[in-house]
């Protein structure tokens, strides 16, 4: 599936969000392909991030949404994922050491959320998505992760190819 695809399918049913989970790691690992170090730290665009510190925004935030699903889906239960209190804060700062670590940190979360998305009924598919932390708007379960993880991503890739444009350095 493309990147225009993701972005336009939210996920017509859970065996395809779990799909577009498991691939969002390849397109922002593609979205930096070819990057020097210089040029994953430098900030052509006025105003923006490089493009580690996208990357490094994408995985962490990936783990703040994917923490905020464990504790709604399932009521305070704990996937393997994050069942060690200290998982979060350390796969957190994980993902603030290198672009190769952000990267690692982004697909292991979503491919963790991807294992435990495959293990719920498909009654909690559709169920609302309580209002967790700033999240107050009314929206389903799909909903949730397809903005918060696939979206996220994507809304950052964006600016990533800005970037890329900027330094005259077409996609990898």
């Amino acid at each position: 599936m493309t990147r225009q695809e993701l972005i336009r399918n939210k996920g017509v049913d859970m065996a395809d969000l779990i799909s577009q989970l498991r691939e969002a790691s390849a397109i922002l690992r593609q979205s930096v392909a070819g990057l020097s170090n210089a040029e994953l730290e430098a900030t052509p665009v006025p105003g923006k991030w490089s493009t580690r510190a996208a990357v490094e925004h994408v995985a962490r935030v990936n783990l703040g949404w994917s923490d905020m699903f464990y504790e709604a889906i399932g009521n305070g239960a704990r996937s393997d994922c994050n069942r060690n209190p200290k998982w979060l804060a350390e796969e957190d700062a994980r993902a603030g050491r290198s672009m190769d670590d952000a990267l690692d940190v982004f697909e292991r979360n979503a491919n963790c959320v991807a294992d435990y998305l495959e293990t719920l009924p498909a009654s909690d598919w559709t169920r609302k998505f309580p209002p967790v932390q700033w999240l107050t708007i009314d929206c389903e379960i799909r909903d949730h992760l397809h903005w918060g993880i696939v979206g996220h991503m994507h809304h950052h890739i964006q600016f990533i190819e800005e970037k890329r444009a900027a330094m005259h350095h077409p996609a990898g």
